[in-house]
């Protein structure tokens, strides 16, 4: 996981003050809940900035015990170089100067994320976004070991199929939920992403970095052992569904003869969700099964 002041204060500035508190928050019930139902247990790590831990204050005091290892977020010394500071005191480029302060605090937030992601400390690594909830118990383990055979990096598939997406020469990935090999061409490829964003090599899509890596895997490194993964792995939110107390994703499908969805009615198949991505929504169901009250927040988190 990676918390970072610029995510915590890009928030708080598009969504209001009370999300700021909301996000950090939200990462600890992420964490608290990935503790307790990833089996095997396996070690957890944060990248984190001395700022976001400040604006956390008490509620990352009482969760701290949740990661095994904690290690300083930086920006990566080759994205740097790239990059130039501005008199507000904001890294950017030249060539996205003319952004929005939204824009450029987000395209900030991008740099940082790829940094984190190309300073694990582990050798093979399943990353997940603070909005995300990982509800199958062997999820992490199954995506580090039976997954890693087959593939160097992983990352579900968005379910976008208008504009560039309408007929892409491969789906659009989302950076929700990554695995990848701890190996100089997949750190590349998020380098490599990183630099199209300083550049602004595509101006015409949203500047992120989910979509630079896109490009960056189709454009210059096709050779690289990716999996797409199907939209169960991380269920997008607004179309999840809850069927006899479980998440499920709906997929056209049909099911066995004379057999009907339970949610529509229809003979189609709802898979089970190995997580949901809750887009950061204080509305969503599973941030109130999760978040408890906020004296939960404060309690010990000892034997999750």
């Amino acid at each position: 996981m990676i918390l970072q002041s610029r995510l915590l204060l890009g928030k708080r500035y598009v969504m209001g003050m009370k999300q700021h508190s909301r996000a950090s928050e939200e990462t600890v019930a992420s964490a608290r809940l990935l503790r307790k139902v990833m089996q095997p247990v396996m070690p957890m790590a944060l990248c984190r900035d001395e700022a976001a831990l400040g604006a956390m204050g008490v509620t990352f005091a009482a969760a701290a015990r949740l990661w095994d290892i904690q290690y300083n977020l930086t920006l990566d010394y080759r994205i740097r170089a790239q990059l130039e500071t501005d008199s507000g005191g904001r890294l950017g480029s030249k060539q996205q100067a003319h952004r929005g302060a939204t824009e450029k605090a987000f395209i900030e937030i991008s740099y940082y994320k790829l940094s984190a992601l190309m300073s694990t400390p582990f050798e093979r690594t399943f990353f997940v976004d603070n909005d995300m909830y990982v509800l199958e118990p062997s999820l992490a383990h199954d995506l580090l070991t039976r997954t890693a055979r087959l593939c160097d990096l992983a990352m579900p598939i968005v379910p976008i199929r208008q504009g560039l997406w309408g007929s892409p020469p491969a789906p659009n990935l989302c950076t929700c939920m990554i695995y990848y090999r701890n190996m100089p061409k997949v750190i590349d490829l998020f380098l490599g992403a990183a630099l199209r964003l300083a550049r602004a090599v595509h101006p015409h899509v949203q500047q992120r970095d989910q979509e630079m890596i896109w490009f960056e895997w189709v454009e210059a490194r096709p050779q690289l052992r990716l999996l797409i993964l199907p939209e169960e792995y991380y269920c997008p939110s607004t179309a999840t569904k809850k069927i006899d107390g479980q998440y499920v994703w709906n997929i056209d499908f049909k099911v066995a003869k004379g057999r009907r969805s339970k949610i529509t009615g229809e003979p189609t198949t709802p898979v089970p969700c190995n997580s949901v991505h809750g887009h950061s929504s204080r509305y969503h169901s599973l941030w109130r099964e999760f978040e408890g009250s906020r004296a939960a927040n404060q309690r010990s988190v000892q034997g999750w």
